[in-house]
């Protein structure tokens, strides 16, 4: 097991006001889709073959309401100025924190863009870095309940750069950690954390980048997931 590295990067602030009691999460979903829809159809109208029809497009290319991008990653280029809507879950299993994670070759391109000298970086400490960064999070997040998962995207577009997401087994564990974090500092930097729309990575995440062959590159919109080297769990 490699030595951790100890840096004095979680700095307690007060804690936000918790979020506002759950309500089951198909409810939501469903309240979601039956308030932005009423204003083009009377509910009275709203047949059960209609309901289906806006259940099963949700989230998806045919939806013209709801950000697809959104609903599988969590983040949209297009940010607040997007034409579709983004509907934030009011609980979720998963918290994204985003931005969090930056990679030394970023911290040298902020450098440079600032007209800087690059910072320096011992040779053994970039070549763990991001194992480092990881067990940094899992140590911190898991006293609040069982990790589940933890996906960093290595993608450099402003809405994906560093994104952290972190899947708990239960909600209440989410919750706690939600709390916790946010309010805090990593690395000299505010976390902003939310709860995230994706439970389940499997459509969020960028297949031909993983076979090596995203043609898209680092600014592709699905997530390119930096892989943990095995020794971290060993």
């Amino acid at each position: 097991h490699h030595h951790r590295l100890h840096l004095p990067y979680l700095h307690s602030l007060p804690a936000p006001l918790s979020p506002p009691p759950r309500k089951p999460l198909r409810a939501v979903f469903l309240l979601h889709i039956f308030s932005i829809h009423l204003f083009l159809l009377p509910l009275s109208h709203l047949t059960p073959a209609m309901a289906k029809h806006l259940a099963d497009i949700f989230g998806t290319e045919k939806d013209r309401v709801n950000c697809p991008f959104y609903f599988k990653i969590g983040a949209c280029r297009h940010g607040d100025r997007c034409s579709r809507m983004h509907n934030k879950p009011l609980f979720s299993t998963t918290l994204l924190l985003h931005n969090l994670y930056i990679s030394p070759s970023q911290l040298r391109a902020f450098a440079a863009a600032q007209h800087l000298p690059p910072p320096a970086i011992p040779p053994d400490e970039e070549a763990n870095h991001f194992e480092f960064f990881y067990e940094d999070i899992f140590v911190e997040l898991a006293k609040h309940g069982t990790v589940e998962e933890i996906h960093v995207c290595e993608n450099m577009s402003d809405h994906l750069a560093g994104n952290t997401y972190v899947r708990f087994d239960d909600e209440d564990s989410a919750k706690a950690a939600l709390t916790a974090v946010n309010g805090r500092w990593y690395a000299g930097r505010p976390i902003k954390a939310e709860y995230c729309p994706v439970t389940d990575f499997r459509e969020a995440r960028c297949r031909p980048y993983e076979r090596k062959q995203c043609d898209r590159g680092d600014y592709c919109n699905f997530m390119h997931i930096r892989r943990v080297s095995d020794p971290l769990f060993a």
